[in-house]
């Protein structure tokens, strides 16, 4: 390869790395903007209802494992856990 082919690949690549790194930064700040609307809607609902959200749908506890944790029945869990992310799809219509 000549030195005029050497340095066109990299002018390339510097090219392609910077296109790389500028979507990949802007992946990282779309997923960082994400977790704090998410964070900052799940404030918004009671304590218990939080914590029964975050076990089961971001750490992918049963809903029994969460019922025994806070000693309540499975069907209440699931209950507050479909109401709840109901009241969490109305707040996200009414800000979009």
């Amino acid at each position: 390869m000549n030195d005029e082919m050497m340095k066109e690949q990299k002018i390339k690549h510097r090219k392609e790395h910077g296109m790389v790194k500028e979507i990949l930064c802007e992946d990282s700040m779309s997923a960082i903007l994400s977790e704090m609307y998410i964070q900052q809607l799940l404030q918004q609902i009671p304590e218990k209802a939080r914590f029964i959200i975050k076990s089961i749908i971001i750490e992918g506890k049963t809903e029994e494992e969460v019922a025994l944790k806070l000693k309540m029945t499975r069907q209440g869990v699931s209950k507050c856990k479909n109401k709840y992310l109901g009241v969490l799809k109305q707040m996200m219509n009414r800000s979009a």
